[in-house]
């Protein structure tokens, strides 16, 4: 079996290091636009170096072509994932990734035309394999599960304040944290604005605090909403854990500095100059905040429903 894996960054060196030993294939290819990158992660896993474009279906094709698995770690998901699932299903390649967007997870639960292609073609598509999406979503479905009959799933996510978590993931945060964003309400997906609508969420030890968080886009409530049945409500909510961070970051989008569209004479939108800038030692220290001390990242799924009356 031939495994190609895109991306020679933090998760896919984890994923290649994980299944390198397990001798699930028989070929192992990394892939990324570093190729000076994919050769040191190939060399350490056994496998083989390429270089590709992810914004390029031509390169895409090129280097998943006759492979019989692709992983996909590129990021941010909203701008490179679909081009990369079209170029799968194209190429009768399997695909699995740990796509993190709420946009790209609407586009694929709505398009029946890339279902009815990816079965016509034997290809399946496994999307949001991560931690979250991917234990909070099967967390979500197990709990809903655990009842008689279920009416809504809420995820809440709490997070120690930091500036700098590698620019891709600085671009998705504030993609997931501007705008409008999407959550399953009333038994359909609707649009309601990041920050929104927030609630109280209480984790206990080794945290000990409550917390309120608004709206995130994720994908955890389009795929709950839409795949578990009864459900009416699914939702994702965020928030650091310092509410100074909650602060400034909301103050991004007043001041547009979330936009994702490049101004005039610009190469690049205030967005992607933001997600590049927090990335900087100037960037980390102009953005800090002080710290709250808490011990790491909590994830709460909370499914309400019935079982025995």
């Amino acid at each position: 079996m031939k495994l190609v894996i895109l991306s020679a960054g933090s998760i896919a060196g984890k994923v290649a290091h994980l299944l390198a030993p397990l001798g699930l294939h028989d070929e192992l290819v990394i892939a990324d636009l570093d190729l000076t990158k994919a050769d040191a992660l190939a060399r350490s896993v056994g496998g083989t170096a390429a270089r590709f474009d992810a914004s390029d279906p031509a390169s895409i094709r090129s280097v998943i072509t006759g492979a019989d698995v692709v992983f996909n770690a590129v990021g941010p998901f909203y701008r490179f994932g679909m081009p990369i699932i079209r170029a799968a299903i194209e190429c009768g390649v399997h695909y699995v990734d740990v796509c993190d967007e709420y946009d790209v997870a609407e586009q694929l639960v709505r398009a029946t035309d890339l279902d009815e292609a990816a079965r016509t073609a034997g290809v399946t598509v496994i999307f949001g394999m991560g931690y979250a999406p991917g234990i909070t979503s099967l967390i979500g479905r197990w709990a809903a599960e655990s009842l008689d009959s279920t009416h809504s799933i809420d995820v809440t996510m709490a997070i120690p304040y930091l500036v700098n978590m590698g620019a891709t993931i600085n671009e998705h945060m504030l993609h997931s944290m501007s705008g409008d964003v999407r959550q399953f309400i009333d038994g359909e997906i609707r649009p309601v604005p990041a920050w929104g609508d927030p609630r109280p969420a209480t984790f206990g030890p080794p945290f000990d605090t409550t917390v309120q968080a608004g709206y995130m886009g994720h994908p955890e409530g389009i795929t709950l909403g839409t795949y578990v049945p009864g459900l009416r409500n699914a939702t994702v909510r965020f928030t650091w854990f310092e509410q100074a961070g909650n602060e400034l970051w909301q103050s991004f989008e007043r001041l547009g500095l979330t936009d994702p569209n490049p101004l005039a004479g610009l190469p690049v939108s205030p967005r992607e100059y933001l997600a590049r800038f927090m990335a900087t030692p100037e960037g980390e220290k102009g953005l800090a905040v002080e710290p709250s001390r808490m011990p790491g990242t909590v994830m709460q799924i909370v499914a309400d429903g019935e079982i025995g009356g």
